[in-house]
């Protein structure tokens, strides 16, 4: 028997040729296996003297032979396993499948060789298939690269995820800024909802916030598919929602199902949107509403959509959470506003009508002193003299509250006005005090600021007559000056009166805030009061520096010319 091996690839060739005749015999007396030089041509396999090629029985890759028909003439043992027939009848290989087109371009010549990949039994295989012109045969060489293809679906497969991933990290980052970059809720809620979309498919979308009190829910924000009943700010009870049941496991939900299986379990579930996809809001560990997604598809959702709206829910909750308190505090503060004006227009009304019975009673009263004083003992001329004394007070008091509600009521006039004409009005208004106390007041270049005259000068008359009416033992010296700083001048009323204890330094500008007893200081309790809020009507503020028995400086802000 003559054997020709030849080294191909990683193994060694060998193939068993026909049964030797008398010229063999002779030529090879043992019998035993002749091995021929190696081809130089190393992608074939050598020849033998009869110009058959040689077949490698020990590849451990599968090696076929067929003839130019695709009859399988020659299967080593790697392939043989896989063999189709019997014994002496034409045998086929799935490794030898669909070659016509193969044999096609190899018999024309155009080509050396063709390689393929085929699928057998699960398995894959990259095949290199080459025309055997000396013999005319096909020959097919195999190597299994099964794990080659898992490991490159694995590769693909993990590139997939990986931008997949990326992806979601980009929109998830971009629900981010849009949530940073707008403080309209509205404005939020449009832009996180587009960007939403292609992460998680809906139908519908809602915010809906809960009153866990009251056992309800509320839409704050809705869109896509209308539905009835479900309409933005409708009130509408937790039992029997798909809501509650989100709300009872305080944890992210899939319900989703045929219509007829979820409306039965769910009575107030929407029928037409059979999937259901739900995040709980957690703000500072308080529950405050639910996140749902909402398609017509049954079995819409996995758990990666839920993921990913877990995501989104826990980005998107302190914007709302934040919006819901400034919208509770703008309620707040608009209901106080309109309570304040009503109060400031009841006082006016109040003072200004109070007025005429007050002066009735003031002028009976002074009737009675005049005309019956001699008739009277000695208590009851004093008891007359504590009424007059007692609507005097109250007069003033109600002139106080006029004047303070006139300030917010009556329109501000603002306009390039002269402090220095503003300070000699308030000073001439002020001439019987200053003229009994022997008071000193001093005051260099005023500026021209804009402001409204008449309220300025109440501001300057009210804060120069507390300095002369709270004088220490000296003699009351006021000194006025002006500094600029920006856009505003701060204007200073510096005295040497009795001085003020720093725990009462914002007191003072309280409505009738009185540190002092009547007896000993005359007042309302109304006049800073009343010139805190004419500055704060110029947009400016007011504040005092003060100790006791060292005077005081009251500062305040006023808007400049220029």
């Amino acid at each position: 028997m003559v054997v020709v091996s030849k080294e191909i690839g990683c193994g060694i060739l060998i193939r068993t040729q026909r049964e030797p005749d008398d010229a063999d015999r002779s030529s090879n007396v043992s019998g035993k296996p002749e091995l021929q030089p190696r081809s130089q041509d190393s992608g074939q396999a050598s020849v033998d003297s009869a110009g058959q090629l040689s077949f490698p029985d020990l590849n451990t890759n599968p090696v076929l032979e067929t003839d130019v028909e695709g009859r399988v003439l020659y299967a080593n043992p790697a392939a043989s396993e896989n063999m189709l027939g019997v014994a002496g009848q034409e045998r086929t290989h799935p490794l030898a499948a669909d070659l016509e087109l193969v044999i096609s371009h190899l018999l024309e010549g155009k080509v050396p060789f063709v390689t393929r990949n085929i699928e057998d039994g699960g398995r894959s295989y990259e095949q290199k298939i080459v025309h055997v012109p000396e013999n005319g045969s096909i020959r097919i060489y195999s190597i299994e690269t099964t794990e080659v293809r898992r490991m490159e679906r694995a590769l693909r497969i993990a590139g997939d995820e990986t931008r997949i991933l990326a992806e979601e990290n980009d929109i998830l980052a971009a629900i981010g800024r849009i949530i940073a970059s707008s403080l309209d809720i509205n404005e939020v809620y449009a832009g996180f909802a587009e960007q939403l979309g292609k992460l998680v498919p809906f139908d519908r979308i809602t915010i809906s916030l809960l009153n866990l009190e009251e056992g309800t829910f509320a839409n704050a924000y809705a869109a896509g598919v209308e539905i009835l009943g479900r309409e933005v700010g409708r009130i509408v009870p937790l039992e029997g929602t798909a809501t509650n049941e989100c709300v009872q496991a305080r944890t992210g939900l899939i319900i989703q199902g045929t219509s007829g299986d979820l409306v039965q379990q769910f009575p107030q579930i929407i029928a037409n949107l059979p999937s259901v996809l739900m995040s709980p809001m957690f703000y500072r560990d308080e529950l405050v509403g639910v996140l749902h997604a909402r398609s017509k598809n049954e079995h819409a959702y996995t758990q990666q959509h839920l993921n990913l709206l877990d995501r989104v829910a826990a980005q998107i909750t302190p914007t709302v959470a934040n919006s819901l308190m400034y919208a509770e505090r703008v309620r707040s503060e608009e209901k106080l506003i309109r309570s304040n004006a009503d109060l400031e227009m009841f006082a006016y009304a109040a003072s200004h009508d109070l007025q005429e019975p007050l002066r009735m009673i003031s002028s009976y009263l002074e009737l009675l002193q005049g005309r019956y004083a001699e008739l009277l003992d000695h208590d009851g001329v004093e008891f007359i003299n504590f009424a007059v004394d007692g609507a005097e007070r109250m007069k003033a008091l109600i002139n106080e509250i006029l004047e303070y509600s006139k300030v917010e009521i009556q329109a501000i006039f603002l306009a390039p006005t002269s402090c220095m004409d503003v300070v000699e009005r308030a000073i001439l208004n002020l001439g019987a005090s200053t003229l009994e106390n022997r008071a000193s007041v001093e005051f260099d270049d005023l500026p021209i600021v804009n402001a409204d005259s008449a309220q300025l000068t109440r501001l300057f008359q009210n804060i120069i007559g507390n300095a002369i009416k709270y004088r220490g033992q000296n003699r009351p010296v006021v000194r006025i000056g002006a500094d600029r700083s920006g856009d505003v001048w701060i204007i200073s009323i510096e005295d040497n009166g009795i001085g003020i204890a720093p725990e009462y330094h914002e007191r003072i500008f309280e409505m009738f805030n009185r540190l002092h007893s009547r007896g000993k200081y005359e007042g309302t309790g109304i006049g800073l009061a009343l010139c805190s809020k004419i500055v704060q009507r110029h947009g400016g503020r007011i504040w005092v520096e003060s100790e006791v028995g060292k005077g005081s400086t009251f500062r305040f802000t006023l808007l400049a010319i220029g």
